[in-house]
């Protein structure tokens, strides 16, 4: 019984980490990223939409507000696994 008790230790604190992960804390700091990324968004939307003309015709075109919303989601996504991982709740 005192060999089986480390073993239940081990397992009862990867099961912790696993339990407050699910609660929210990549969710947390995804949010907190994902605020400052529409924040982004919005102002180069803004700011190509002033344009006027054939430049603003063709960046409509081209798509630049979709490219500018998957850079910026993919970014985001980078930074929260990486503060997740580093706060010690996902294994590397």
């Amino acid at each position: 019984m005192i060999l089986f008790a480390p073993l239940l230790a081990g397992v009862f604190q990867y099961a912790a980490m696993r339990f407050v992960f699910s609660l929210g804390i990549g969710y947390i700091s995804y949010a907190a990223l994902s605020a400052i990324g529409g924040s982004i968004i919005s102002q180069l939307n803004a700011a190509s939409g002033s344009l006027t003309g054939a430049p603003g015709q063709i960046a409509n075109m081209a798509g630049f507000g979709s490219a500018v919303s998957i850079l910026i989601s993919a970014y985001t996504v980078r930074i929260a696994l990486k503060a997740v991982t580093k706060i010690g709740v996902l294994p590397r």
